[in-house]
């Protein structure tokens, strides 16, 4: 897995369908999850640009997948509290 190579292609994918190349965005998104199987952005663009090719089958199908990586990820999130680390914002964030 790699998530930075993941990152790239899905920021190319953005910037093609931008400019209207679906099919080529298309293409980035599906190497993005190559690389990263669980990048829910990647899963949401390329539901994005499956439904602007009238793929919308495929589009729902992605946006599942980008639903269930989202919330997998955050379920592995824990409340941090900052006090922790002998700093006092007494508050606790998201991480």
């Amino acid at each position: 897995m790699n998530h930075q190579r993941a990152t790239f292609a899905t920021n190319s994918g953005n910037m093609l369908l931008e400019k209207g190349q679906i099919a080529d965005a298309i293409t980035r998104y599906q190497e993005a999850l190559s690389d990263d199987p669980n990048f829910a952005d990647a899963h949401r663009q390329l539901a994005v640009a499956l439904e602007r090719s009238g793929r919308t089958a495929e589009a729902e199908a992605e946006r599942k997948k980008a639903t269930e990586n989202h919330l997998n990820r955050n379920a592995h999130s824990a409340p941090r509290d900052f006090r922790d680390e002998g700093r006092d914002f007494s508050c606790a964030a998201w991480v």
